[in-house]
């Protein structure tokens, strides 16, 4: 826990170095810890998604990889959606890099694996964002696109919602993509 309150305040320095090498730090702690719990009691995520609205370069990528690994956990995926975190991804695809896109597609995906979240996803309209992530030639990026698409028409009664939002388009142009 003290390691990861010296990172977010490595995270916070004036130096464009030594916020990108505590933003690599914080991506690979994520992926390895098994108390991804921490990072939201210290408020990391939230951390992330404004660095990712921020446009640093290098570090909004980093950010979202962390994002990503904590994407996977199914005991705190809701607080994804509680604190704004899943909304900050979204808006950030406008002006996102090939790259980013790919860790953003890698979150949404993630986060549709699990079963509570995926009403909420199509309410917060997240297959128009993964419409627009699809738009990419990136292999990985049309994986994650598939994958999320895939489990959120499995919602019971969601079907409509994912029409209008674009979805049944979306898949046909995924199942025309070079993945």
């Amino acid at each position: 826990n003290d390691g990861l309150k010296y990172m977010l305040i490595l995270m916070k320095s004036k130096h464009e170095c030594t916020r990108k090498y505590a933003a690599s730090a914080m991506r690979n702690l994520s992926a390895s810890s098994e108390e991804k719990d921490a990072f939201f009691k210290l408020g990391i995520p939230g951390f992330m998604a404004e660095v990712l609205n921020d446009k640093e370069k290098d570090l909004d990528v980093l950010a979202a990889a962390t994002l990503r690994s904590l994407s996977c956990n199914s005991l705190i995926t809701d607080k994804f959606l509680d604190n704004g975190i899943l909304h900050s991804v979204i808006r950030s695809i406008s002006k996102a890099t090939v790259e980013l896109k790919s860790q953003i597609a890698a979150i949404i995906a993630n986060l549709s694996e699990h079963l509570e979240c995926q009403p909420i996803m199509i309410a917060h309209a997240v297959v128009k964002a993964i419409g627009a992530l699809s738009t990419i030639a990136h292999g990985d990026t049309l994986k994650d696109c598939a994958r999320a698409l895939a489990n959120l028409c499995s919602v019971e009664k969601a079907q409509h919602a994912i029409y209008r939002q674009g979805g049944f388009k979306i898949l046909d142009t995924l199942s025309h993509a070079d993945c």
